[in-house]
């Protein structure tokens, strides 16, 4: 009964499990092995299917199990290694490329086997990108190079447009390995509006210091005309920075607090 209740699979028990999804499999399986206490456990992508309730469930019985049996967690998820593993291995082609005790520097290892992906952009009648210069702490980087888990970026981006706008806004996203917007940096928030004199412009941007997670980011620049609201340019995967940090969160962001006990 514990095993049903588990894969929430109550009212297809009688069925063939010849007949079960592969999901439904799964479920079945994670449940069998989950109640059977073994020494090892090997999960290969078990998180991967099922709702989220479900998923929680099997997290927080990974949880429990842990405490009494070696677990050999496979996954694509990083955040789910994070949150589980307390070593990494990082294969590649059945080849060993790192094992280490530090499970951040295994992910942010796996993050740089990855390349961004083409450039896309639209608007270029609007205005042509001319170049984007990156400064971390003070040093010049180039795409794909790696900076530090907290460090502040000095970004000038220059421009020449093509045609008269009297304002703008822009957007800065960065762009995990998943294809999400994990960091949205707009200027409305703490600017007026960017003002256009002359059709040469550089549009310079500075961070207080970002703390992602370790991992490969594509930057993804928008530029609207303040007036009509109009998008006037998009360029997707202008440029690659590669964090590294010695601390990985389940969470997408982080944030740097002070901590006490009084």
């Amino acid at each position: 009964q514990d095993i049903i209740a588990f894969s929430e699979l109550e009212e297809f028990i009688d069925m063939p499990v010849q007949h079960y999804s592969s999901g439904m499999k799964v479920r079945l399986g994670f449940a069998v092995a989950a109640q059977m206490e073994p020494d090892v456990l090997i999960i290969d992508e078990v998180l991967a299917v099922g709702d989220v309730g479900f998923r929680i469930k099997c997290l927080n019985k990974i949880g429990e199990l842990l405490e009494s049996c070696a677990i050999i967690f496979v996954s694509h998820s990083m955040p789910q290694v994070a949150r589980i593993a307390t070593k990494g291995l990082l294969l590649e082609k059945g080849m060993t490329k790192i094992y280490d005790d530090k499970v951040s520097l295994v992910i942010s290892k796996y993050y740089g086997l990855f390349s961004g992906e083409n450039e896309r952009i639209l608007g270029v009648e609007n205005l042509i990108l001319e170049s984007i210069e990156i400064n971390s702490s003070g040093n010049k980087i180039e795409s794909n190079d790696t900076v530090i888990q907290g460090s502040s970026l000095e970004i000038n981006i220059k421009v020449h447009w093509k045609i008269k706008v009297d304002s703008i806004k822009c957007k800065l996203f960065f762009v995990n390995n998943d294809s999400r917007n994990v960091l949205d940096i707009p200027s409305e928030l703490i600017n007026e509006n960017l003002k256009i004199s002359n059709d040469q412009t550089t549009i310079k941007l500075e961070t207080d210091p970002i703390f992602l997670n370790g991992g490969l980011y594509t930057l993804t620049l928008v530029v609207q005309d303040c007036r009509t609201n109009e998008r006037l340019y998009r360029h997707d995967n202008l440029f690659t920075i590669n964090v590294f940090s010695e601390y990985y969160s389940w969470s997408d962001n982080i944030l740097k607090a002070k901590w006490s006990v009084k």
